[in-house]
């Protein structure tokens, strides 16, 4: 099984909320297309934006890079 990266798991986290792509655009001052790029893989966050989007979906950002809570290195 292929780890997810950054955009599947702001999907993930973002349908676990039942939160749209709109919503979450909304809640973070970006496109709603901007958040469809993100998640389809084809466009990377900026950190700043990573940041915004972590938090609208309740999360810390190193769960968007998938290091497990207590991992740092």
């Amino acid at each position: 099984m292929k780890p997810m990266n950054i955009g599947e798991r702001i999907r993930t986290y973002r349908e676990a909320l039942k939160m749209s792509q709109e919503e979450l655009g909304k809640r973070v001052g970006l496109s709603k297309n901007s958040i469809y790029l993100y998640e389809k893989g084809e466009r990377t966050p900026q950190s700043d934006n990573l940041l915004k989007i972590a938090a609208a979906l309740q999360i810390t950002p190193d769960v968007l890079f998938g290091t497990p809570p207590g991992n740092v290195s």
